[in-house]
C-alpha cells in the first residue's frame, strides 16, 4: 500500500487507506447542550457555559505526565441554530513554543478533529470526504484548519495562571449541516505538551493526551475517525 503525506497548515495529511486501529478506541459519548445565547468568543468561560458538562482529556497516548499541572484538560460543548462552540481548558505548567511553525504539533498545541455526522471514514483525509474537519491551535499563535473548510470560525485563546484556555465557534452553514436535538458528531480532542528546549528535542513533544482515542500509534485518530467518540446534541 502506497502513502501520499505531506503537510497542510502544520499538521501531517495522508491520502491512502487508513490503519483500521478502531480496537483500541474507548468510544466516550459526550453531551453537548443548547443555548440560546452564543458565548463571548474571548477564551473566557462565561456564565452561559455552566449549563454545559465537562469531559476529561486524561488519555496518555504519547510520553510521560508527572502530574495534573505538568499536563491535564478538559472541554465542553455548546450549540445553537447556527454554531458549535468548543472550550478547552488546558492545565500546562511550562509553556513552551521552540519549533518551526510548520512542525507546531510537536509543541504545545490543541487539535480538534470531527466528523460532521459522525460517520466516520476510515479514510479521514480522502479528498472525497466532506464530513471531517481538523481544527489546531498553538499556544499563543495562530489557529489552522485542515481539510473541511470552516471560513467564519472565530477562536478565542487566553493564557491563565495555570495553563491556557481555547474557545471555538464554528458555523454550522460552512458544514452544510442544519443539526437538531439529538444530531451526532464523531470528535476527539487532544493536547500535545512539549517541556524541553534544547535543539535535539525541538522536533519532538514531550506527551499527548486525549479524550477518547487510546493510541497514536500509525498516526492514531489523525488518520482514522474510527478511533473518534461520540457527541449528541441535547
Amino acid at each position: 500500500m502506497k502513502l501520499n503525506l505531506f503537510l497542510l497548515a502544520g499538521m501531517i495529511t495522508i491520502t491512502g487507506l487508513a490503519q483500521d486501529n478502531s480496537h483500541l478506541n474507548e468510544h466516550n459519548i459526550a453531551t453537548i447542550i443548547r443555548t440560546e445565547i452564543p458565548p463571548i468568543i474571548d477564551g473566557e468561560m462565561d456564565n452561559i457555559w455552566e449549563s454545559s458538562s465537562t469531559n476529561l482529556i486524561d488519555n496518555i497516548i504519547e510520553g510521560i505526565v508527572s502530574d495534573s499541572q505538568d499536563l491535564s484538560a478538559k472541554w465542553s460543548g455548546l450549540w445553537s441554530d447556527t454554531h458549535l462552540y468548543i472550550f478547552v481548558t488546558v492545565t500546562d505548567d511550562k509553556k513552551l513554543m521552540d519549533s518551526p511553525p510548520e512542525h507546531s504539533y510537536f509543541d504545545d498545541q490543541i487539535e480538534i478533529f470531527i466528523t460532521t455526522d459522525n460517520k466516520k471514514p476510515k479514510d479521514y483525509w480522502n479528498p472525497k470526504n466532506n464530513n471531517t474537519y481538523a481544527f489546531e491551535n498553538p499556544r499563543g499563535g495562530s489557529s489552522k484548519e485542515s481539510h473541511k473548510s470552516s471560513v467564519g470560525h472565530i477562536y478565542g485563546q487566553k493564557e491563565t495562571y495555570t495553563g491556557w484556555t481555547l474557545e471555538l465557534a464554528i458555523p454550522f452553514k460552512d458544514w452544510g449541516i442544519n443539526p437538531k436535538e439529538g444530531h451526532k458528531i464523531g470528535i476527539d480532542i487532544q493536547v500535545n505538551d512539549d517541556d524541553i528546549s534544547d535543539k535535539k528535542n525541538s522536533n519532538a513533544r514531550d506527551a499527548k493526551i486525549s479524550w477518547n482515542s487510546l493510541t497514536d500509534d500509525k498516526g492514531g485518530v489523525a488518520f482514522n475517525p474510527l478511533l473518534q467518540g461520540t457527541a449528541i446534541f441535547k
